[in-house]
């Protein structure tokens, strides 16, 4: 399957689960009181072909120029979930589809920076603070050639 769908209140338990799995900043414990967090932000996922949830993809704190970005998923998909299709998709969905300026993120540790980095992201704070902020733009996109022709094409 492997295609990002925006998740329904239906998916939001698989979702709070990794949420949990991984230590995701102030979820809380109980999949009740996590429902008006999930209710606040802009959720997407990718599922395998049993349709059980392989990554979640949050959009929070959303505003008319920007949001936080957030990756959650079960550490046997750790990193697998990052195919250029998948990442073009997240630009789109960010960028075209919310008509963002930028999302920004907080990796939480060594190896969500690095992936963060590879996606295209960009230190916006001093890189040697614990969980410096990065910054992703379309600009960035395209200077770091993320996009092909026809996404740069499209929709500007």
């Amino acid at each position: 399957m492997n295609k990002v769908e925006s998740l329904q209140s239906c998916h939001w338990p698989q979702l709070h689960r990794l949420m949990v799995l991984q230590d995701f900043p102030g979820v809380p414990d109980t999949y009740e009181e996590a429902v008006p967090y999930l209710e606040g932000v802009r959720s997407y996922g990718l599922f395998n072909d049993n349709w059980s949830l392989k990554a979640g993809f949050v959009f929070g704190d959303v505003t008319e120029r920007s949001a936080y970005f957030d990756v959650v998923c079960a550490p046997k998909n750790n990193g697998r979930w990052a195919t250029p299709k998948v990442i073009r998709r997240l630009y789109d969905i960010a960028f075209r589809q919310m008509g963002l300026l930028y999302i920004w993120c907080q990796p939480q540790n060594p190896t969500a920076l690095k992936a963060a980095l590879q996606a295209g992201f960009v230190y916006a704070t001093q890189t040697d603070v614990p969980e410096p902020v990065l910054v992703l733009t379309r600009q960035t996109i395209r200077h770091r050639k993320l996009l092909t022709k026809n996404d740069n094409q499209k929709g500007d």
